[in-house]
């Protein structure tokens, strides 16, 4: 750990980062970890640009604050907004960081060999660029297991449901009590939701 001159805050320095990984690590917005997941992919990956490089470090950041992926056209307004990490610890105006032009970025990430450029693209890559997002190709597949999951579910016929029966039950658990005259009772209608499709909201639609 070192404390930057001037600024009272310390900062984990890594030595020997280079260009727009160290002028965001010395900020506070990237950590020890994501610099050198960063370095580590990219030259194994064989891709030098700094740009694609800084794309991935926030990636890898956005991870810790509970994103699967970081949107290359926000992720400026995203990391200077109070809400991006609890952890981040600034040195410096995040505005003045020499962020990257979001449209030159985006192509940029587009053509690196280290991203599919597109949800179609089969896997094998470190990096998704998908609807204007960047993910970490492992979170990408997960949510397109999800995803294929939730279409499949949604394209088949509803369940086989005693419907006498679940009137039944639904009138057993759930009374009504407490409830205004001509509320309707939420809960009673989440439960007949749920039971009527293989996927809860199915039965609304």
């Amino acid at each position: 750990m070192s404390t930057l001159a001037g600024s009272g805050v310390a900062v984990s320095l890594v030595h020997g980062a280079r260009g727009l990984l160290a002028a965001f690590n010395a900020a506070g917005v990237l950590g020890f970890a994501d610099v050198h997941t960063a370095d580590a992919i990219g030259r194994i990956g064989q891709e030098p640009d700094e740009q694609v490089r800084l794309a991935l470090a926030l990636a890898v950041r956005a991870l810790r604050n509970g994103s699967v992926c970081i949107d290359l056209a926000s992720v400026r307004e995203s990391v200077s907004s109070a809400g991006w990490d609890d952890e981040l610890e600034t040195t410096s105006d995040l505005a003045e960081l020499p962020w990257p032009n979001a449209a030159d970025w985006s192509a940029v990430c587009a053509v690196s060999p280290l991203v599919a450029d597109g949800a179609d693209e089969p896997s094998g890559r470190p990096l998704r660029l998908a609807h204007g997002l960047l993910y970490l190709e492992r979170y990408w597949q997960q949510e397109e297991q999800v995803r294929q999951q939730l279409q499949r579910r949604f394209a088949a016929p509803p369940p086989t449901v005693d419907e006498t029966r679940l009137r039944a039950s639904l009138t057993r658990l759930f009374s009504g009590a407490g409830l205004a005259s001509g509320e309707v009772d939420r809960q009673r209608l989440a439960a007949a939701v749920s039971g009527l499709g293989w996927v809860s909201g199915r039965a609304g639609r």
